[in-house]
């Protein structure tokens, strides 16, 4: 077990270091980030673990500034569970991540980040959240496989996206969102994307897709 007691003390810290592993840890903070990746902390993986924080302004797991880390089989807890930020290649697969603030999000890619790989996961956001938010400025490839989202007000927000961004998504299935919640919400720009095994199962979905922003951008 690895604890934190404040902003400034992280349960976690890779900095500047590569490939490491951490496996069946756990890692709490109940003000501040639990696990921080940052300044090219690359090809480090975090397997069968739990990441939990209480803070109100800082997520679970920070990555930012780093290149091809690996989150697996394991449960991230916070305000928003998950930011990723100015990074490359980050991945994520058999995780849940769960975002408590009521306008948090699961998942959030930003920063001008480049290519995530999210896959078997399961993303769950308050009533006011979103389950992944793609922030505004990132590029390549967001692929997205056998994953569910739930709770959330917007499944899945996209803004607009650097000029080579492009969405793949190969089965997702959105269960149990907040009332009169829009499970994919474009807030603009131009995009590829190709949405497959698309499974909107839930009677308090009032729009599945909402592309109508995209011609303002």
């Amino acid at each position: 077990t690895m604890s934190g007691d404040g902003a400034g003390n992280v349960a976690l810290i890779i900095s500047n270091s590569d490939g490491n592993t951490v496996t069946g840890s756990w890692m709490l903070n109940p003000s501040g980030y639990s696990a921080y990746l940052e300044l090219g902390a690359d090809y480090n993986t975090i397997s069968l673990s739990t990441i939990m924080s209480n803070a109100v302004a800082a997520s679970a797991l920070y990555i930012t500034a780093s290149s091809s880390n690996t989150i697996l089989n394991s449960y991230v807890e916070g305000s928003t569970a998950a930011l990723i930020s100015g990074s490359t290649g980050t991945v994520f697969g058999g995780a849940t991540l769960a975002a408590t603030n009521s306008a948090g999000s699961a998942l959030a890619f930003t920063g001008g980040s480049v290519n995530l790989a999210v896959t078997t996961t399961t993303l769950i956001a308050p009533s006011l959240g979103r389950g992944l938010a793609l922030n505004p400025g990132n590029s390549g490839l967001v692929s997205l496989s056998s994953v569910t989202v739930s709770g959330a007000a917007r499944g899945i927000e996209i803004s607009t996206q650097g000029a080579s961004f492009s969405l793949t998504v190969d089965s997702i299935t959105f269960r149990a969102l907040a009332s009169g919640a829009t499970a994919i919400h474009f807030l603009g720009g131009t995009f590829v994307s190709t949405i497959t095994l698309a499974d909107f199962e839930d009677v308090n979905i009032a729009i599945n897709v909402n592309g109508a922003p995209l011609a303002l951008a």
